[in-house]
C-alpha cells in the first residue's frame, strides 16, 4: 500500500493532499501534485504551486508539517482543502 502525502495545518486542522509519491522521468520520485475539481484530474503545474502558494500564505505562522498518512495518520480527521477554491484566489 502506498502512502499518500500532505502538507497540514495543524492549528487549523486542515489539510493539502498532494497525492503519492510516482516515478518521473527523470527516474526520481515526486509528488503527483493537487488534484482540481476544475478539469478533474491531478495538476503538478504553474497552477499546483499556486495552490501550493495559496495554502503557505493562508496559513502563514500556523505549525504546518509535510507529512505522509502513514507518519500522521491524523490528517484523515482534518478538513480537506478545497483546491479550486485556492485557485481562485
Amino acid at each position: 500500500m502506498s502512502a499518500y502525502f500532505y502538507l497540514c495545518c495543524k492549528n487549523c486542522e486542515i489539510s493539502l493532499y498532494l497525492g503519492k509519491k510516482i516515478a518521473s522521468e527523470e527516474t526520481s520520485l515526486t509528488l503527483q501534485g493537487v488534484y482540481l475539481e476544475e478539469n478533474k484530474a491531478w495538476n503538478n503545474d504553474a497552477r499546483a504551486w499556486k495552490v501550493i502558494q495559496r495554502f503557505l500564505q493562508d496559513h502563514e505562522m500556523h505549525e504546518l508539517l509535510f507529512a505522509s498518512d502513514e507518519h500522521f495518520p491524523e490528517v484523515h480527521l482534518y478538513e480537506s482543502a478545497n483546491t479550486d477554491e485556492l485557485l481562485s484566489k
